[in-house]
């Protein structure tokens, strides 16, 4: 007898729904103020930023607002969990940066942060 996980299950009914139904776009967005001001507040709290406070500011809004327009909030949650397992926190730069979206956002920020 062939035994299917719960996870495959879900996943199948997923697909059928989503091709059932098609979207002209699915769009993540993180509209929650909390979050974003969190984020943000993180962000700053680094305990230095080589170029200045305002380099600081700038690359801090430029991330917070590149993961309020690409990200959902699902997203995010799930790495902010997965940096909160990690005990150690000189992982969390590998964390952080194996996720594709937010090492391009950290890319694109820092260049921009860097040419003003």
């Amino acid at each position: 007898m062939i035994k299917f996980s719960a996870n495959l299950i879900k996943k199948t009914i997923f697909i059928f729904v989503m091709g059932a139904f098609p979207s002209p776009e699915i769009k993540a967005e993180i509209t929650n103020k909390a979050i974003l001001s969190n984020a943000f507040n993180d962000c700053l709290e680094q305990d230095s930023y080589p170029n200045g406070v305002g380099t600081q500011y700038a690359y801090c809004g430029c991330f917070v607002n590149k993961i309020s327009k690409g990200m959902s909030t699902r997203e995010f949650i799930n790495i902010g969990l997965t940096l909160q397992e990690e005990e150690n926190t000189k992982k969390h730069s590998k964390i952080l940066l194996s996720n594709k979206k937010i090492k391009e956002y950290i890319v694109d920020c820092m260049t921009s942060a860097f040419e003003q």
